[in-house]
């Protein structure tokens, strides 16, 4: 369960720092770097042309959960390209010490601290990712990999 937390961290990253201007105007440039019309990213997204258009001017903030995860699949890019904290999304730290560091900046933890904290967030995360169907799908496929591996 613990592997879904740094996509946990990640998502609530995007969604306290994200502007929705900035968002928009990033959306767009891909969109015509990959020479789509808002029409043809409207249908790859199942919406229409006029809620394209309101996502790229900032005038409307995307569904996280459920049209953020198809504007990434329509752009050809992973969710991460969306986000601008490119430090997080790169780090191959242990997810709870990216925790600490981003609330916690300059102070260290011991490694008991530090797990204290995690069994502490784990049933949040839990409860979060069963009520989530994109993270709980994300767990069961990292579940099937382990298996196989």
């Amino acid at each position: 369960m613990f592997n879904s937390l740094k996509y946990v961290i990640i998502r609530y990253h995007l969604l306290k720092t994200m502007n929705e201007r900035d968002f928009g105007l990033k959306v767009k440039a891909r969109r015509e770097e990959l020479n789509l019309s808002q029409q043809d990213l409207a249908i790859l997204m199942g919406l229409d042309q006029g809620k394209v258009s309101l996502i790229e001017r900032g005038a409307r903030k995307i569904d996280s959960v459920i049209e953020l995860p198809m504007l990434a699949k329509a752009l050809k890019c992973p969710l991460s390209w969306f986000y601008q904290d490119e430090e997080l999304i790169n780090s191959s730290d242990d997810p709870m010490q990216i925790i600490m560091n981003q609330y916690f900046p300059g102070i260290k933890f011991s490694e008991f601290e530090v797990r204290r904290m995690q069994h502490f967030l784990e049933p949040i995360i839990q409860n979060y990712a069963k009520a989530d169907s994109v993270i709980s799908q994300k767990v069961s496929e990292g579940e099937s990999k382990k298996d196989v591996a």
